[in-house]
């Protein structure tokens, strides 16, 4: 902070009140004839309001004006300058847009703000800076400029990202079809494998079998109890032999 930098400079203009709650003062810059809307001059903490220096953030009561037009700046470093119609100075937050009132006086507002038939728009004089992630401030002379870092930073960003997801993807896929693929063959050349024939049961011999094995002999051929098939019989003789008794029986 120059002796006479922020938080000393223009004040800001504000509709309907200061941002007290983070230690804004304020003076009153009037109410809007024609939208009744009430603005007032804000300055930050560390600043003095005075009734008697409207418009100037200055470090005590006494008129700070000519310390902080040489240059014009804003209190707030971040907050955009603009010129009024009687030659002082105003600030606006960035993304608002400075008008005069045609009632007189000056304010801040939206591009609908400016659509009202009493306020006239204004150049800005001076953009404010934009603070970097790490919150130091870095100056910038349009919006485009203070814009492009960001912009060219964060597609390559997202570029890489996009990359580095797809050949993940792209692993993950190749290796389940991998293992598909030889889960497959291993199951077809299994299937190709001629398959062993069970042994055959022997069937064991039971008495039911010999019976049944005897059953189908030839009804021909009589059998004996040692299986031979030859019949033996008593020796036979002639029916007709008669057998007599010897000569002296006769008598």
């Amino acid at each position: 902070m120059t002796a006479n930098g922020p938080p000393f400079g223009f004040a800001i203009r504000r509709n309907g009140s200061c941002l007290r709650d983070i230690g804004e003062c304020d003076t009153d810059a009037g109410k809007d004839p024609v939208t009744s809307q009430h603005f007032w001059r804000c300055c930050p903490t560390g600043a003095t309001c005075s009734d008697a220096n409207t418009g100037l953030c200055c470090p005590d009561e006494e008129d700070c004006r000519q310390e902080v037009s040489n240059p014009a700046h804003c209190a707030n470093a971040t907050w955009d300058l603009y010129r009024n119609y009687d030659g002082g100075h105003f600030c606006c937050e960035q993304g608002q847009y400075g008008f005069n009132r045609s009632q007189g006086g000056v304010g801040c507002g939206t591009e609908q703000d400016l659509m009202i038939e009493s306020r006239t728009s204004l150049s800005v004089v001076s953009l404010g800076t934009t603070p970097t992630p790490s919150s130091s401030p870095i100056s910038s002379s349009s919006p485009t400029s203070s814009n492009s870092p960001t912009s060219s930073s964060s597609p390559a960003s997202s570029s890489s990202s996009s990359s580095n997801a797809g050949a993940i993807a792209g692993g993950v896929v190749g290796g389940v079809a991998g293992v598909a693929i030889i889960v497959a063959l291993l199951w077809y050349f299994m299937r190709r494998r001629p398959q062993k024939q069970p042994p055959q049961a022997q069937t064991p011999i039971t008495g039911a079998a010999m019976l049944q094995h005897e059953s189908f002999q030839s009804p021909g051929i009589p059998s004996e109890l040692d299986g031979n098939s030859s019949v033996a019989e008593l020796p036979s003789h002639k029916e007709n032999t008669l057998h007599e008794l010897p000569e002296s029986a006769k008598s």
